[in-house]
């Protein structure tokens, strides 16, 4: 709507970039945080895979939304070609998905709590 109204939502775009880079660290960080053998239990690995799953796809969230923003920035993304805003907010809601359980589940069994 906001682009049929000639307004896009550049700033948003970049807050959303910025908020997917600190996600990207902080899920990337949690395993070296908890300093746990991740080679002498399945749970501490299965934490492992859950952080370097989440971090992965908060890491490409945030180039989405980088190249999101520099598309509305330079013109390219009005209300007949929005594509790429969209498909950036639907990554970003299933990134925000995946990564809350991924952190309960380190605040649960991880000892970060």
């Amino acid at each position: 709507r906001r682009l049929a109204r000639g307004r896009a939502g550049t700033g948003w775009m970049i807050a959303s970039a910025l908020c997917g880079l600190l996600a990207t660290a902080a899920l990337a960080g949690l395993p070296w945080r908890a300093g746990a053998d991740y080679t002498g239990h399945a749970q501490p690995a299965v934490l492992l895979a859950f952080s370097v799953y989440a971090a992965l796809h908060a890491g490409i969230g945030t180039v989405m939304a980088g190249y999101s923003a520099a598309r509305e920035r330079a013109g390219y993304v009005s209300a007949l070609r929005d594509l790429a805003p969209r498909n950036t907010g639907l990554w970003q809601g299933y990134t925000a998905l995946a990564g809350l359980p991924c952190l309960g589940f380190w605040l649960l069994w991880g000892g970060l709590a």
